[in-house]
């Protein structure tokens, strides 16, 4: 099958490195394009992140590069940037008016003169998009089609479409300034957000920083914001953190996850504390859902200021008189909390890592610190469950290793 491969070289007056793409993602001349799971585009002002990597990996990485992070502004122009050569655009059509070329089997609405000179392209996710809204198309159509050289696929797709009863939207946008192509088939109550948009949300605040991370479906925009009345002297500076995904693709809702996010100078050590985790779907109108997702980061930031007061205030709970030594803290947040026996006894020996001078002594502030850099040793899954149990016992202090017998004595 001959292939061409995407054009995502932008214009020589952007520092936009092109993509790199992957044999499984070549545009066919069949109209058939297939999606790798994460490509990143990116700019020297738009880091190009970990390629939509869990959030919490992403940070743990980023110890030492955050400051160079552009703000908001600067990522939003960026972004737009970008948007201009992609030139996304919803357009509203008639399914039983949809017809395929037969030379390439790409889409065309033959309702319109002189449509079929400029027919389009498609993933292999919007023609299982399409199928969804013919109600004859069987199962796994979209599958098989994909198999199809053209002169075969194409009175196929006209069979189909030409019976579908609905009016829906080709979401089409032009990857890295290339071929346009449509990535998503939707009804018109699904709305499309765009990624400036939503890093314009973090404009009014002061200091934040952005990472910005796009595939062909998703984008991941990472806010950092200094606390910068919460330095410690332990040498940790703490942030607040925000995460907002948004899916292009009817893949995911439009999610903000926020916490805290600290940082140790000099070890690079860092922690992720869940606060603010909550979605909304892309239904309505564009300007709504901005609304809506400026909300909650308003409620992240807010959460976030009240998980960094409480770590302050940890670095001033020093042990309770029934656990008087590191030891016994330790045994008891081996009974206490689903946490691998290698964490605690790791938890031990990194306490004082960083000399006494560094470290946060016998205190809450010490224990949540042991716990979560021995968790840097440990599979991502295990070390989200320690922060998280981190974050909780911040918010909760020791009562959190009481035992349950000593809960209901209270």
């Amino acid at each position: 099958m001959t292939t061409t491969t995407i054009d995502v070289t932008p214009s020589s007056a952007l520092t936009i490195p092109a993509a790199t793409i992957p044999a499984a993602s070549l545009i066919t001349t069949t109209g058939i394009m297939d999606v790798p799971p994460a490509i990143s585009t990116s700019t020297a002002a738009l880091p190009a992140g970990e390629g939509l990597v869990p959030a919490e990996k992403i940070l743990q990485r980023v110890a030492r590069g955050w400051q160079t992070w552009p703000d908001a502004q600067a990522a939003r122009a960026q972004l737009i940037t970008l948007e201009a050569q992609e030139q996304a655009m919803d357009v509203p059509v008639a399914i039983n008016a949809l017809r395929a070329t037969r030379d390439t089997a790409r889409l065309f609405s033959a309702a319109k003169p002189g449509a079929a000179q400029h027919a389009v392209g498609y993933t292999l996710l919007a023609l299982r998009h399409l199928a969804s809204f013919v109600d004859s198309a069987p199962r796994g159509l979209a599958n098989v089609l994909c198999d199809l050289p053209p002169a075969l696929r194409a009175p196929i797709l006209d069979h189909y479409t030409g019976q579908g009863a609905r009016d829906v939207i080709m979401r089409m946008w032009r990857p890295g300034g290339g071929a346009r192509c449509t990535r998503a088939v939707t009804s018109d109550r699904h709305a499309d957000v765009s990624d400036s948009a939503l890093a314009a949300l973090f404009t009014p605040y002061a200091g934040v920083k952005l990472q910005v991370s796009r595939s062909l479906s998703t984008t991941e925009i990472v806010a950092l914001i200094p606390s910068t009345a919460r330095h410690y002297a332990k040498g940790d500076i703490v942030c607040k953190r925000v995460t907002v995904s948004n899916n292009h693709v009817k893949g995911a809702s439009l999610i903000v996850a926020g916490g805290t996010f600290q940082l140790g100078c000099l070890n690079g050590a860092t922690r992720v504390v869940d606060g603010v985790n909550d979605s909304v779907r892309h239904v309505g109108s564009a300007t709504r859902l901005l609304r809506h997702v400026a909300s909650l980061i308003e409620q992240a930031m807010a959460n976030a200021d009240g998980l960094i007061t409480a770590l302050e205030d940890a670095y001033a709970m020093p042990f309770p008189q029934a656990l008087p030594s590191r030891s016994e803290v330790l045994e008891r947040v081996g009974k206490i909390a689903t946490l691998p026996e290698t964490l605690i006894s790791d938890a031990a020996r990194l306490w004082d890592a960083d000399g006494a001078q560094l470290s946060a002594g016998n205190t809450l502030a010490g224990l949540v610190n042991s716990i979560t850099r021995a968790a840097q040793l440990q599979p991502v899954t295990v070390a989200a469950d320690a922060e998280a149990w981190a974050g909780a016992t911040l918010m909760m202090g020791w009562q959190a290793l009481a035992l349950p017998s000593d809960r209901k004595a209270r």
